[in-house]
């Protein structure tokens, strides 16, 4: 018992370390660690990890799709900076 308790403090801690990293992936690996030491399966850790993956993604693309025609009309307004930035530097 003592074994297991020491192995989830662990994968614990890392997972706070690695959260860091998340865009790397290593997230991705140590999270199902993570939950399958705290007891719960190690199947339904990974496919928990991964629905929340997918779920986050597809959540976030349509408000990224609303914005995308706003976020268009404002760099073409806006004004180029090449201009100010060779008066800047004298050339």
């Amino acid at each position: 018992m003592a074994a297991r308790a020491s192995t989830r403090w662990l994968s614990l801690l890392l997972a706070a370390y690695l959260a860091v990293l998340a865009g790397v992936g290593l997230l991705a690996l140590v999270l199902p660690l993570s939950i399958w030491a705290s007891g719960a399966s190690f199947a339904a850790a990974v496919v928990g990890v991964f629905a929340c993956r997918v779920l986050v993604l597809l959540f976030g693309l349509p408000g990224s799709f609303a914005v995308r025609p706003i976020l268009r009309q404002m760099s073409a307004a806006a004004p180029s900076s090449a201009p100010a930035m060779a008066q800047r530097t004298g050339d």
